[in-house]
Formats: C-alpha cells, structure tokens, sequence
C-alpha cells in the first residue's frame, strides 16, 4: 500500500512539474507580448524654439491591432544626423515605468533639447528609438516649427553636454 501511495504521489508531483513549466512558457509568451516592438510602433516628432532650447513633443503611435506597454527604461531615444551618424547628446528619460498605448491610438511626451555646441548638423535632425527587446530601431526626423534645427538649440556652455530630456506631458 506504501508504495502505491509514493507512486501516486511522485506521479503526481511529475504532472504538476510539467504542468508549471507549461504555464511559465505560455506566460512567458503572453507577457512579451504585452510589450510594444519596434514593429507595432510608428513615431513623429517636432520641435521649435524656446528660450534658448528647443521643445516640442515625440508621438507613439500604436500601428497594431492589439494594445502595447510602452516600456520605460526599455527603450532609449537619441539623436543622429542624416547620416545616422549619432549626436553627443545625453538623454533623460523622466516617464512612468509602463505607457498603455491601444490599437491605432497614440501618447506624446515632451522632449527638450538643451545645449548644443558642436558643429551645424547635416539635415535632417533625427530622433532615435531603440527598444532593446525588437529590432530595427526606429528612426524619425524632427519636424521644424519656426526654429532652424539644424544649427540645434543655444550653447549656454561648451564644457556641458548637451541633453534630450523627455517627461510626461502635463
């Protein structure tokens, strides 16, 4: 009797394994999916004068058919010239840990981007997602409103860097 009992029991143990590891593989896929890829994602953005700066908004627009978390810190934005050659600028990224985006619907952030002392730039300026987990990055040029982008914003001084400062908006 002992040994059918310890039978059933490593029996059963065997079947809940197995079942566990089933359920991990399948969360697992259902949880990456959840994440926006570079894929579901199309992104604008623009940018004017402001004191010095410049300052406009980066749009995510989610291009699938199924809702996506946009991730912060899991994707990066930077700034490249025309000839995706990347710019020195450091970018802060002030936004909540996860951005719901549905289906065909978009969210905006603020960017600023704030002392720029290097040389003129070749056109266009480009804003540079990357999202570590999907590939390709995406890569949009910065419209212009009323500011010349491609002498980029004011040096207030030669031995800062320049930074890209993106936040919710308000």
């Amino acid at each position: 009797m002992k040994l059918k009992q310890l039978i059933a029991l490593i029996g059963c143990a065997v079947i809940l394994i197995l079942f566990i590891t089933a359920f991990r593989a399948v969360w697992g896929t259902f949880t990456r999916s959840m994440y926006c890829a570079s894929k579901d994602l199309s992104v604008s953005s623009s940018l004017q004068g402001a004191t010095g700066s410049l300052a406009g908004q980066v749009s995510f627009t989610n291009i699938s058919d199924s809702a996506c978390y946009l991730t912060n810190p899991e994707f990066s934005l930077s700034l490249s010239d025309s000839s995706g050659t990347p710019l020195n600028v450091k970018s802060a990224v002030f936004l909540p840990a996860e951005t719901l985006i549905t289906p065909k619907n978009d969210v905006s952030f603020t960017i600023v981007w704030s002392n720029w002392c290097g040389m003129e730039i070749a056109q266009p300026v480009n804003l540079v997602v990357n999202i570590p987990s999907s590939s390709p990055e995406i890569i949009s040029p910065l419209k212009n409103i009323g500011y010349l982008v491609a002498s980029g914003p004011r040096c207030d001084d030669p031995q800062s860097v320049s930074t890209l400062t993106v936040r919710t908006q308000n």
